[in-house]
């Protein structure tokens, strides 16, 4: 258990996206079940049933999350089952960061700096999709928004809203009112 939670700390302090610095903490992954697999240099870490993800200005839930974590000759790692490749959370995923909260069906992170397979296109590495129906909210400001997939961007400071194939899905932002402009009837002498 011990390196599972070692493991899960790395994950997540090398996956999320930092909105601020806060006192770091250890990441907790529970769920009514879990599962390790491991073969040659990659271990698969199952946890399905009410999971639960605390840490450093995070919080999620979800119904299952797979993570693949990967051995790489002479990369340094933090833990004695490698670096993680890729985690995946399916089934009401939540996330709730500092003022920020996020839900979708489905979370596809690909951590930044994972280098057995780069992707050349830089489209896979440091980037989080949100996937079915995601929507986000900057709970401080009122700040809403939503598409077919929401990818964010790590250490860029960009996030892209995609629409869906057949446009019935499209990006879609509210944000506070705007003041009124004025008009053509604002300089009427009474």
């Amino acid at each position: 258990m011990k390196h599972i939670i070692l493991l899960f700390s790395v994950l997540f302090v090398c996956a999320t996206v930092s909105f601020g610095q806060a006192k770091k903490e250890q990441t907790v992954f529970k769920g009514d079940f879990l599962k390790i697999k491991t073969e040659d240099e990659k271990t698969r870490f199952y946890l399905t049933g009410n999971v639960v993800i605390t840490g450093t200005n995070l919080k999620v839930t979800c119904d299952s999350l797979e993570a693949l974590s990967v051995k790489v000759e002479g990369q340094k790692s933090d833990n004695d089952v490698g670096n993680m490749e890729e985690i995946i959370a399916t089934g009401n995923v939540h996330i709730i960061q500092d003022d920020r909260d996020a839900t979708a069906g489905r979370a596809e992170i690909y951590p930044m700096g994972f280098e057995k397979k780069p992707d050349p296109t830089g489209k896979n590495n440091g980037v989080i999709v949100l996937k079915i129906s995601p929507v986000l909210r900057d709970l401080k400001k009122g700040t809403v928004a939503s598409a077919h997939e929401i990818r964010f961007h790590q250490g860029k400071g960009e996030a892209e809203f995609i629409s869906a194939p057949d446009k019935t899905e499209r990006p879609t932002v509210i944000l506070d009112e705007i003041p009124d402009l004025g008009g053509l009837n604002d300089n009427k002498k009474k």
